[in-house]
């Protein structure tokens, strides 16, 4: 088994166990029940062992990961996934920014592209892979982690660290990072949508005429112009993830503003197989040609990893992209969910959706003298995320979520 141990002595003053650290290529090396517990405690879906191992098998990015529990004595009180691959610094920069960044880069190509070791997955899904006990010592465990972190990325020359991804609430319970050189910064938006009604039919009667008569327009258009929708039945939703449908998520991918990775198609297929029952996966067609698609591996609390694929140059004939969401959310909502997330871009038709914004921060620091031009050049490299304002979508504001989620 390819594991390896760490230790850091515990503070005088702390009255604790030293903790130390396993860490593994295989999340299947690591001990299963220990794993699975801090996930539950959680509610943590992308710390699944299966989507872990989904990942390390499909290798978005072609770079590594790894797989980490900490231990005090022999009990676990944290996990972390890590991963390390190359990245564009650029992606999240001003867009005067990234426009001097393209020119720079007919002289020198690698500009702002290095080797980034990733406290998280190389799968932007909008949830961080690093999850406590309720009574661990976080900033113990952040600093062994850390100390893991820097070993490794001087083995593969990473220039990088990035602890990724916080909600506001994390974001600040994970302050030690900045002890330890790191600099927190706003990464993404997320679009959220609390599911406060019985069904699709009950949130389309809830809001206002003007939104639900277009939502009802353009499910006719799509009608219409004769295209359908298929939900696949679990199981085999591997086998009809095809590199066509695949080409369908890559159209989208090159047209968002946020290209943070392009996922293979093999990532989709071994999600498909490894969430046999859970895995969601609609297709649109026309006749019998794939147009879009859409998935998600569905959870008891929240549905993950909304992925989606839209032929463009037939979108406007049906509002395919438009339709694919409907679909979508009439499945979601009907299965009775807590609360959707949905990721960054196209964030005026998610608020027409009812969908309210949040920020998403990380810590980043650098392990050479870019540290420096990190924080001289911070406000240029990360900007402030702007936030959509929400939209009057209903007749009434939504009350708090009806299964006691947080709004």
């Amino acid at each position: 088994m390819s594991t390896s141990l760490l230790t850091i002595p515990a503070e005088p003053s702390a009255a604790r166990e030293a903790y130390r650290l396993e860490i593994a290529e295989h999340v299947s090396e690591l001990n299963a029940a220990d794993w699975d517990s801090l996930r539950d405690v959680n509610c943590a879906g992308f710390m699944d062992r299966r989507f872990v191992g989904a990942v390390e098998a499909s290798r978005p990015g072609g770079g590594k990961c790894w797989s980490l529990l900490v231990y005090a004595g022999a009990r676990p009180v944290a996990a972390a996934c890590l991963s390390l691959f190359p990245a564009d610094a650029a992606i999240v920069a001003a867009d005067w920014s990234k426009r001097l960044t393209e020119r720079i880069r007919r002289v020198c190509p690698n500009y702002l592209r290095f080797n980034v070791l990733f406290c998280g997955l190389p799968v932007s899904a909008n949830q961080g892979h690093l999850v406590f006990a309720a009574d661990a010592d976080r900033p113990q465990v952040v600093r062994l982690i850390d100390r893991q972190m820097r070993t490794l990325a001087k083995e593969h020359r990473a220039k990088i660290l990035i602890f990724k991804e916080f909600d506001e609430k994390t974001f600040h319970d994970s302050a030690e990072l900045s002890a330890l050189g790191y600099l927190g910064v706003e990464s993404t938006a997320v679009s959220t949508l609390d599911c406060n009604f019985a069904n699709f039919d009950g949130w389309l009667a809830a809001m206002r005429s003007r939104y639900r008569k277009e939502i009802i327009r353009n499910q006719q258009k799509f009608q219409a112009a004769g295209f359908r929708i298929e939900v696949v039945e679990p199981g085999m939703a591997a086998e009809r993830y095809t590199d066509e449908v695949h080409r369908l998520y890559e159209a989208v991918v090159n047209r968002s503003q946020m290209k943070l990775e392009v996922l293979p198609p093999e990532f989709f297929r071994e999600i498909a197989r490894r969430f046999s029952e859970e895995f969601l996966l609609m297709l649109a067609y026309d006749g019998e040609r794939i147009i879009g698609f859409v998935s998600a591996i569905l959870t008891p609390r929240s549905p993950s990893s909304l992925f989606l694929g839209v032929d463009y140059e037939r979108n406007a004939e049906g509002f395919i992209y438009y339709n694919l969401f409907y679909a979508y959310l009439r499945e979601i909502l009907d299965a009775q969910t807590e609360r959707i997330e949905f990721g960054a871009n196209s964030e005026d038709f998610k608020a027409r959706l009812g969908c309210r914004q949040r920020r998403n921060y990380m810590y980043v620091a650098a392990t050479n003298w870019l540290r420096w031009p990190l924080r001289w050049f911070a406000k240029v490299l990360f900007p402030r995320v702007k936030l959509h304002e929400p939209k009057h979508i209903f007749n009434r504001a939504p009350a708090a979520a009806k299964h006691g989620t947080d709004a």
